[in-house]
Order: structure tokens, then C-alpha cells, then sequence
């Protein structure tokens, strides 16, 4: 066919826009692929990274958030219904949960990796991971919900919907070894229930006891189930009673010591520890004079010692075994471990006075707070000026050393008090410079070691007379001798006591509030980020307290934001017994740093007012409430939540040098909190340390370090509790591998 010559450009002008349009196309797709997000497969090979490093990264795995943006990123991707490799994506969210279910310790977070599994199982039923997905939630059922009956269910699935996947052998496995466990704990139950006392039927039954218990320690999946070993037993204290022959008995009864050491030993709680202990000086008593007796009486003393921080009970063991059994071969092993107890027991003996506050209640009057870790021998007096109306009240504290941030001397401005000074060089008298002072009184604080100076320059108000009507402040010139303070021993009838403990009552309910949280990040300084830091100190602390049978509640235990004043009405409304509120400083200068513990009251320091500013911003007070808030701070509780305050500053700062990572002391302040107001029961703000200090927020960023502090911060408030009961006892409430 010819083409016309008229016709020919029209031909040619169509054919050059084709060629235009498909070169334009070229050129053009790349760069809007470009601004468009990353393929899903990019994207899914990006998060598999990121998981694959949180699970080699520990200090980063303790915070919530990193597993959860994980988490979300894989859903997402799962949302792509064009991808084919969505059960994969489906998959791996599953498998981060399970990693935060590892971590947190929290039943929600199992629960919610199980049903993830189970969705791909059901959605998915011809992917080559539904049955992965089925045998991993059946681990999970078992393990860490330790449900059996479900987990056996899973795994009957399993093999009926996947009888020839590459999964079968693993299910067969465990379904045996629940199989077995539970078969295990019927035949024992059976057999504790039938036994009719006959030796010779205890002897078989002591020998299976003792298998299974056993072939607990070598299974890697049981080995730390709690309801195994308690089996165990329960079995070996049934056949100890009623066992005739004694030496049947003992060895029953020592295997049932063991059992719950090997289960103290997982769990690391307070009261495993403390029925492991029992149980091996009840060996003792039963038979001291066999091998057993022996053995269990020096556990019971380690324990004591090394577990559970008392002392001065374990040192009584001690001395007892080495007087009964000198030669024993484990002698050597106790006088060892005395000679650690005489060296800590001569660093406990030397009293500090380890924080000093006051509070100018008005223009003519000062109360000073001493905060000792014990009681000492002190006398007082009062001197005057040659010229002018300044006064020096000079405090001798005998055998008493002074902090090194005290010794630096502290001036005031604006008070009666003027100024803060150490004396001696030695550092064991205090001087208080006063404006003028007419009379003063120096009394113990309620059922603690504190010292309370109170200081009046009123001219018309009589002084404080004793009994007998001596003056008090001719009476403080004298030296008063007060006993040694033992931690172990219980207060004296005599000591006065504070207005908790006068009323009975006692903690059962302790309201944790990490600080910040959601669209309000708190401080951020050298990669430490204070609303992440604050909320997995809090959730070790909570687990903390539950193992010593404590209930906890909180604020929050994810990243949300909550309002300040909904924090302590959440308190309320639950009736909880404590408020702790925890944060973490920052400070212009970047040297600053220590650890310091707040309760509610009227700034008394520059430094103080600066943060309760930094910590109330937010806050949804307006100053027309200012004067229903200061109201409600002048009837809050001070005086308990200082005491709270006191115990929670000393024991932290103790926790971390123990654990050879101190902190310095920065004592407890009053601050105007608005997170503290309305508060109706005992309430402190901890301030964990400086992250604007290099060195500080390196410590903060670890993990463990956060886990002493919140070691410290749990045996501080068992301090406190005991405090009420008017008992000195001691704690050490140390959970790595509690069960869920």
C-alpha cells in the first residue's frame, strides 16, 4: 500500500509522540518510585535486621518500645495484601512478642504472641509456617503461661492438620515431656494419698522423688517450672512424715530443703528464699548430728548471708555449726564466710549522718532534719556572739561521720538559719549559724534514727519543759547516750513512734508512676530518653515488690501520655498505700549528678525549685488553683513521706555501692510537685540520676545498672515497711527469672 504524501506527516508526527511518551515514562517512573516508600521486601529485610540485633543488644531489649516499633513495622508490612510473603511477616510480629513476653515477664504479652501464632495457623492454614506457628504457641501455652491443657490441644492440631510437617518431631517431644510431667505429679499425688506408712513402699517412693528431681535439673524446658519442683515437694514432705525409720525421714525431708533451693535458685523471691532456709535448719534440728545436719546448717547460714543480707542470724549459725562440728570438712567454708561478716559488720558499725535538711516554717523558726544511718551519742549547745545577735548552735554527734557534701559547708539566705558549716576536721561536730535564737530542742525523729532540731527566736513563747520541769534546752547540754542501732533487733517499746505506726496501720498496695510518657518525652540528653528509662525501672520494681507478696499498681506500662493530676487521683481511687513517682534529672551544667529522692512540700533551694519547674511543666493547674494546691500541701502527709523519703535515699545509695556502683548522695529535698499534690497516702519523686552527665547516662542506659536501682528503690521501700510494723528486718528482693 502507498502513502500519500499528504498523510505522510500526519504518520510521522504520531509515531515521534509515541516515541516522546515512552521515553518520558522511562525517565520519569524511577524518581516516583524514588519518593515512594521502600519496596515490602526492603522493608521486611530492614526490620528482620533490627530484630536480629535487639536480641543481641540487652541493654536496648529492656525497653518496651524498641520491641513494640518492631512489632508494629512487621504488621504493617503485613498489611500489604499485595505482598506474598505475608505469613512471614505475620510470623516474625508473632516472634517479637514472644521476645517482649521474655523480657517483661507480663502475661498480656504471652497472651498476645500466642494469638499471633494462632492467627497465621488460621489464616494461613497452607503456609509452610502454620505449623511452626502451632508448635511455638504450644511452647508458650506451656512454658510461659504454664497452661498444659492448651498446650497439648495446640499440638494435637498439629499433627492432624500437618501429620508430615517438619514440625512433627519437635511437637512429638514436648508433648511427652508434658506427658510426662503431669504424669509424674499424678503418680506422686497418688502415691503420697495411698501410702499407708510402710517403709518399704516410702523407700520406692523416695527413690522416684529423687529421679524425677533429678531429671528436673537436666531438662532445659522444666527445670524452672515452679509447679515441678513444688510437686516434687510436696511428695518428699509427705513421705518425711510418715516415715518410721528416722533416717528415712531425714533424707526425705533434706531432699525437700533441695528441691526448694533448686526452685529459690530460679526464682531469686523473698519467700522461696526465706522457706529454703527453714527447711534447712528444720534437717538440722531433726538429726544434727548427721551429715545432713551438718550440711543443711551451713546452707541455712550462706543463705542468711549472701541471699537474704541478715547477718547477725547468720553469724549465730555459724558460730554454732564451728562450735559443734570444728572439724568438720565445711569448717573451713564457715569461718570463711564469718570473716565476710565481721568485715561488713565493721563497716556497718561507723553511723553517718548522710543527709541534712530544714525548713524555715517562718521568719522565727527552723527545723532541722538529720537523716543517720544509726544511733549515736550527741550533745548540743547554744552560744552567742560577743557583738551583735548571731548565734552558733554546735552539735557534737560522737562517732558519727559527716557526708562529704555536708562538710562543704551550705549558706542560706532569707532564714533564721544562715549557715551550715562541719567544725572539727575530724567531721564529727556540726555548726549552725542562726540569725537569732532564743531557746532550742533537739528530740529523736518517730521510730527512726533522725535527729529533729527545732530553733525558735520568739521572745513571748515559753520553752519546752520535761516532765519534771527541767528546761529542755538547759537539759540538751547534756550528752545523751541512745544504743548502737541493730538492724535486726526490734525498736524498743520505749521509742516514740510515728502517727502510721501508731494506728496500725500497714503497706499492701504501692502506686508506681513512671514519669512522663506518649507525646510528652520528659528530659533527653546523651541518647537517654527519661520517659523510657523511667517506665522499665518502674515495671523491674513492680515485679520486685510482688515477689515479697506486695500489690502494685501503675500509672502507666506503656508509652502514653497521662495527665499529672489524673496520676494521684489514679492512686486514690485504688486505695494504695504509696505514691512513688520516678524520673530521671538533667542540669544545665553537664557535671552535675547523683541520686536524690523528693517529698511534697515549699522548695527550700534554688536547685529544687528549678526542677519541681522543669517536672510541673504540663501540668494542668492554673495559678488560680495555686491556693487550694498550697493548702493541700501544708495537710499532706510530710512527715511519713519524708520518712519514705529517708529510707528510700539511704538504702538505694547502699544498694549501689554494694553492687560497686556508687552513686553520689544528693539526700532528700522538698519540692512543690504537682505530680505529689493530692496524694492520700505517703508520696516521693525519685530522681534516678543526670542524664546531661556523660558518665550518669551511660549508667542510666544500662541495664543492669537500672535493675539496682530498682533494687535499691524496692528494699527501700520493704525498709519502710517494716518501719511501720515497728520490726527492723531485712530483704533483698532480687528477681531475674521470675515465672510468669
Amino acid at each position: 500500500m502507498k502513502t500519500s504524501s499528504k498523510t505522510a506527516p500526519i504518520l510521522f508526527f504520531w509515531l515521534f509522540l509515541c516515541a516522546l511518551t515512552l521515553a518520558l515514562t522511562t525517565v520519569l517512573m524511577p524518581s516516583a518510585c524514588s519518593a515512594a516508600l521502600p519496596q515490602t521486601g526492603v522493608r521486611f529485610a530492614k526490620s528482620q535486621a533490627a530484630l536480629d540485633a535487639l536480641t543481641k543488644n540487652p541493654g536496648q531489649a529492656k525497653f518496651r518500645s524498641s520491641w513494640e516499633k518492631i512489632y508494629t513495622e512487621f504488621m504493617a508490612i503485613y498489611a500489604d495484601t499485595t505482598w506474598p510473603d505475608r505469613p512471614k511477616a505475620l510470623f516474625k510480629a508473632a516472634e517479637t512478642l514472644e521476645h517482649l513476653a521474655r523480657q517483661s515477664f507480663a502475661r498480656s504479652d504471652a497472651k498476645k504472641a500466642l494469638q499471633t501464632y494462632e492467627k497465621l495457623a488460621l489464616t494461613h492454614k497452607k503456609s509452610a509456617l502454620a505449623d511452626d506457628a502451632l508448635y511455638r504457641a504450644a511452647l508458650i501455652s506451656s512454658g510461659l503461661l504454664h497452661d498444659d491443657k492448651q498446650s497439648l490441644e495446640l499440638l494435637t492440631r498439629l499433627k492432624k492438620q500437618y501429620p508430615r510437617g517438619d514440625m512433627r518431631t519437635e511437637a512429638a517431644a514436648l508433648e511427652k515431656t508434658i506427658g510426662s510431667a503431669k504424669g509424674e505429679m499424678l503418680s506422686a499425688n497418688k502415691n503420697a494419698q495411698n501410702s499407708k506408712g510402710n517403709d518399704e513402699d516410702l523407700e520406692a517412693q523416695l527413690a522416684s522423688a529423687e529421679k524425677r528431681a533429678d531429671r528436673l535439673k537436666k531438662d532445659k524446658k522444666r527445670m524452672c517450672w515452679r509447679q515441678s519442683w513444688e510437686s516434687v515437694e510436696s511428695e518428699l514432705l509427705a513421705i518425711h512424715k510418715k516415715a518410721q525409720s528416722k533416717d528415712l525421714g531425714l533424707r526425705a525431708l533434706y531432699a525437700a530443703a533441695k528441691a526448694r533451693h533448686h526452685l529459690a535458685d530460679c526464682s531469686h523471691a523473698a519467700p522461696d528464699l526465706q522457706s529454703t532456709q527453714e527447711l534447712y535448719q528444720t534437717v538440722y534440728q531433726y538429726n544434727p548430728r548427721s551429715p545432713a545436719g551438718q550440711e543443711s546448717l551451713f546452707k541455712a547460714a550462706s543463705i542468711l548471708c549472701e541471699n537474704m543480707n541478715n547477718t547477725r542470724q547468720a553469724r549465730r549459725l555459724l558460730n554454732d555449726f564451728l562450735r559443734r562440728y570444728p572439724k568438720s570438712s565445711i569448717a573451713p567454708q564457715a569461718r570463711s564466710l564469718l570473716a565476710q561478716i565481721a568485715k561488713h559488720d565493721k563497716n556497718a558499725q561507723t553511723v553517718a549522718l548522710e543527709t541534712l535538711t530544714w525548713d524555715s516554717v517562718d521568719k522565727n523558726r527552723v527545723e532541722i532534719t538529720l537523716n543517720l544511718t544509726g544511733k549515736t551519742n550527741y550533745s548540743a549547745r547554744l552560744v552567742s556572739e560577743a557583738k551583735g545577735n548571731q548565734k552558733h548552735l554546735f552539735l557534737d554527734l560522737n562517732g558519727t561521720r559527716i557526708d562529704d557534701s555536708i562538710r562543704k559547708g551550705v549558706v542560706i539566705k532569707g532564714s533564721l538559719l544562715e549557715g551550715i558549716f562541719v567544725e572539727k576536721r575530724g567531721g564529727s561536730t556540726l555548726r549552725f549559724d542562726l540569725r537569732d535564737a532564743r531557746r532550742f530542742d533537739v528530740t529523736s525523729k518517730p521510730d527512726s534514727c533522725n535527729l529533729l532540731i527545732t530553733v525558735d527566736a520568739r521572745k513571748n513563747v515559753a520553752p519546752k519543759t520535761s516532765q519534771n520541769g527541767q528546761n529542755v534546752a538547759e537539759k540538751q547540754k547534756k550528752t545523751r547516750s541512745l544504743a548502737i542501732y541493730d538492724k535486726d533487733d526490734v525498736v524498743q517499746a520505749s521509742q516514740p513512734v510515728g502517727i502510721a505506726s501508731q494506728l496500725g496501720l500497714s503497706i499492701q498496695t504501692v502506686f508506681i508512676d513512671a514519669g512522663h510518657g506518649g507525646k510528652d518525652p520528659g528530659t533527653y540528653h546523651n541518647n537517654v530518653i527519661e520517659k523510657l528509662v523511667a517506665l522499665d525501672v518502674a515495671k523491674t520494681l513492680g515485679r520486685l515488690l510482688e515477689n515479697t507478696g506486695l500489690q502494685v499498681l501503675y500509672s502507666r506500662k506503656s508509652d502514653k501520655f497521662i495527665p499529672l493530676t489524673q496520676r494521684t487521683a489514679m492512686a486514690n481511687a485504688a486505695g494504695a498505700d504509696l505514691f512513688i513517682s520516678i524520673h530521671v534529672n538533667a542540669n544545665e551544667k553537664t557535671s552535675a549528678n547523683g541520686f536524690e529522692t523528693y517529698f511534697l512540700s515549699l522548695a527550700r533551694t534554688p536547685d529544687a525549685a528549678r526542677l519541681a519547674a522543669l517536672e510541673n511543666i504540663g501540668s494542668d493547674r492554673r495559678m488560680k488553683d495555686m491556693q487550694r494546691v498550697l493548702a493541700k500541701i501544708l495537710s499532706a502527709r510530710v512527715d511519713e513521706s519524708m520518712t519514705l523519703a529517708g529510707d528510700i535515699q539511704r538504702v538505694t545509695i547502699s544498694r549501689l555501692k554494694r553492687n560497686g556502683s556508687p552513686a553520689k548522695n544528693n539526700g532528700i529535698k522538698s519540692a512543690p510537685f504537682h505530680v505529689l499534690v493530692g496524694a492520700q497516702m505517703p508520696a516521693v519523686l525519685v530522681e534516678l540520676g543526670y542524664c546531661s552527665n556523660q558518665e550518669e547516662a551511660r549508667k542510666l542506659a544500662s541495664g543492669r545498672y537500672r535493675e539496682w536501682l530498682a533494687q535499691g528503690l524496692a528494699e527501700g521501700i520493704l525498709a519502710y515497711r517494716d518501719r511501720l510494723s515497728r520490726l527492723k528486718t531485712v530483704h533483698n528482693s532480687r528477681s531475674r527469672k521470675k515465672s510468669l
